[in-house]
């Protein structure tokens, strides 16, 4: 005879088992990172430049009139200037390339020489696409993401850090209902015979 705690057990071990291959397939494609350190003082005048006088920082990676028909086409539009126009960028990255997560999303990657490490690398790319933004050469207003990918570095725009390969969440619309008057009801005790 079968023993049904030994049989439960076994199924539920099935079960979870099967569940965990799920997740192991979901999360199988390569996501973003966070990168950690503090900011070297090169770095945070180059935010200054990108905040005081975004105008020129673009002059002087050589960033001129961008164009692209999404945000993710300007993205890539702006790196490969960048990197093609300036000794310094060229010295740090490859020239870009387009990338597509799983669920659609298009992006910018770079690939970095050696010259930065990862985690600078990030931040100049960040405070470079800072620059262009306020100098008005972004004509859209989404937020952009700047993240590892590997070795890469990623940008593409999306409201979510750290959202590449990851399912998107469905942004619910909360309408508001009509106000539905109620019904008055009797106060405790008393009949209704007696409201009348």
């Amino acid at each position: 005879m079968i023993d049904v705690r030994q049989f439960v057990r076994e199924q539920v071990k099935r079960i979870l088992f099967e569940q965990q291959d799920k997740i192991d397939d979901a999360t199988s494609y390569e996501q973003t990172t966070r990168i950690g350190g503090g900011i070297k003082k090169e770095l945070r005048n180059l935010k200054a430049l990108a905040d005081e006088n975004p105008s020129e920082l673009m002059d002087r990676l050589g960033v001129g009139n961008l164009s692209g028909q999404t945000p993710s086409a300007i993205l890539l539009d702006l790196l490969e200037k960048a990197i093609t126009n300036s000794k310094e960028m060229r010295t740090a990255y490859t020239s870009p390339g387009k990338e597509r997560d799983t669920h659609g999303r298009d992006g910018a990657k770079v690939n970095l020489t050696g010259e930065l490490d990862s985690r600078d690398g990030v931040i100049f790319i960040r405070h470079t696409i800072r620059g262009a933004r306020n100098a008005g050469m972004l004509p859209f207003k989404d937020r952009v993401q700047i993240e590892l990918l590997g070795s890469s570095i990623l940008a593409y725009p999306d409201s979510m850090s750290y959202s590449w390969n990851v399912v998107p969440r469905k942004i619910r619309k909360r309408t508001k209902q009509p106000a539905v008057p109620k019904k008055k009801q009797a106060p405790v005790g008393v009949r209704q015979e007696e409201k009348k």
